[in-house]
């Protein structure tokens, strides 16, 4: 086992703990949101005819009156964050409402309407502080695992990184073994032709087309360009294989070491 798999199985085993920590805090994010949404619904469920609930989020409450599906009544809360930009803090602290689109048959039915929206605020005021109150419990109790998993976050992040940043110095210095040694690459499938070999961008204005390899003659001292040769090969119309070599000089490594990795790993 070379040293580049020892650093990939690490790697994956450091990813792998990461990436539990990050579904744990994805989670309690989803519990929280859930939570919110029950509290909400517990108290502004409405229990007079002509009020329905629209939707219920952990952001906002929407309410249809009189069955008007193109008009609804929303109270939306207001954090700290709100307030002040710059604090991230979810801490609730008021609710705004307002109403979007109104479409009324005659009197009686604004009259109906604006008696329901009575109904649905004095509902709202009976228990605005007790919503407010038991969110912020909530949020409370859910920051305190959250502050723990984003510790837990950040050091697992902190020890992966040195493991990655050594994991893609080996993967380099492996590729230039390769690319100097040479690649071959597979047929690209694609449902509008017929499988083909990769394109490769060796000038601002110069693809060369069916490449099967590609060869690194020769790196420069800083290794931002080299002397290449690419083997293409294709078939004529009458189903003949052609192959021909070229060789080209002080082509930007950037410009093909992207493909030759997307090549690799498609393979």
């Amino acid at each position: 086992m070379t040293k580049l798999d020892i650093i990939k199985i690490k790697v994956d085993k450091l990813e792998e703990n990461l990436d539990s920590i990050d579904t744990r805090i994805n989670r309690i994010r989803f519990r929280r949101k859930q939570e919110t949404i029950n509290v909400f619904k517990k108290y502004m469920t409405p229990d007079v005819d002509g009020i329905e609930i629209k939707n219920i989020s952990d952001k906002r409450m929407e309410f249809i009156l009189l069955d008007d599906k193109y008009s609804s009544m929303t109270i939306e809360r207001i954090n700290v964050e709100d307030i002040e930009r710059a604090s991230w803090d979810e801490t609730l602290v008021d609710f705004k409402a307002y109403s979007n689109g109104l479409s009324l048959k005659n009197v009686e039915e604004l009259k109906k309407r604006s008696e329901l929206q009575v109904k649905l605020a004095e509902q709202f005021e009976d228990f605005k502080d007790d919503m407010i109150a038991e969110v912020n419990c909530l949020q409370e109790k859910y920051d305190g695992w959250r502050k723990e998993l984003y510790k837990k976050q950040k050091d697992a992040q902190e020890e992966l990184r040195p493991f990655r940043k050594e994991l893609n110095e080996l993967e380099e210095a492996d590729l230039e073994k390769r690319l100097l040694k040479g690649i071959t690459f597979e047929k690209i499938e694609s449902r509008w032709s017929s499988p083909k070999y990769p394109d490769f961008n060796v000038k601002w204005d110069e693809k060369i087309r069916d490449v099967k390899k590609l060869k690194v003659l020769r790196f420069s001292a800083s290794k931002k360009s080299a002397d290449i040769e690419l083997t293409r090969q294709g078939k004529d119309w009458d189903g003949k294989i052609w192959t021909d070599v070229r060789k080209i000089n002080r082509v930007r490594v950037d410009n093909f070491k992207s493909r030759v990795k997307y090549q690799l790993k498609t393979v």
